[in-house]
């Protein structure tokens, strides 16, 4: 399995080196690629949070290629009666695609029978020591969908195959805050509800979990109020106050 996903990854270009320039339409090498994705990596849509005390630093993140091609900007289709501009750069983005099935306009493979060539989490989250710079654990950013985990528990390649993570977790940024004894992460649950994880900032275990009113951007934070802790949550529409019972 290994071998035929590292030939797939040579073939599709997956090792491109970091900030690969894009290529120009009709360039016979195809869209230029980019990895961990133009939204993969890091984003400012899920900040890392950091607990100075331990010294660990938290980061979540994704994979996903991408392809990028670039087109004269007076031929762009992202132009639009909307635009309000009147002159054109001399080179615009023209069309992107990720990194699964088949490449855009017929390129090689991107997948190995189906499975992604990523052995995941294709989103998670890190929690690296900040004096070592080692890796403590890695774990899957939410849940992926049941569908998705069963192909992989049922996939013909993998059978007999210990160790297998089903749950690769989700595209995306978690929204984090890290309290002197837990970290708390969104996500998404497998049949897509939101939720908001407790996590053992040591070992990663997820501990608890209760649902969210929407899916989040960006960061929360927590404050003490009269003796009650509370964690403030930004969602895509708006804002959501947790208490914490108990506190």
């Amino acid at each position: 399995i290994r071998r035929r996903a590292l030939e797939i990854a040579q073939n599709a270009n997956m090792f491109a080196p970091f900030f690969n320039p894009p290529t120009h339409v009709g360039d016979p090498a195809g869209p230029g690629r980019i990895c961990p994705g133009d939204t993969g990596g890091v984003n400012i849509t899920g900040p890392a949070v950091a607990d100075p005390v331990e010294g660990v630093i938290f980061i979540t993140s994704h994979s996903g290629c991408g392809s990028v091609t670039l087109a004269p900007g007076v031929e762009s289709p992202l132009d639009g009666p909307e635009q309000t501009g009147v002159t054109h750069s001399d080179w615009a983005r023209s069309r992107s695609g990720r990194g699964r099935g088949r490449g855009r306009g017929g390129g090689p493979p991107t997948s190995l029978d189906g499975l992604s060539v990523f052995k995941g989490p294709l989103g998670r989250i890190s929690a690296i020591d900040l004096n070592t710079g080692e890796y403590l654990w890695v774990i899957p950013h939410g849940d992926a969908p049941e569908d998705q985990q069963e192909r992989i528990r049922n996939h013909p390649l993998l059978q007999g195959v210990e160790g297998v993570q089903a749950n690769q977790g989700r595209r995306g940024h978690s929204a984090m805050v890290a309290t002197p004894t837990l970290l708390l992460a969104s996500g998404q649950i497998s049949d897509g509800t939101p939720n908001l994880f407790a996590i053992d900032k040591r070992t990663g275990e997820r501990v608890g979990s209760v649902e969210l009113p929407g899916g989040t951007r960006y960061g929360m934070s927590s404050w003490v109020h009269e003796g009650k802790q509370y964690v403030v949550i930004q969602l895509n529409d708006g804002l959501a106050v947790m208490g914490l019972p108990g506190s």
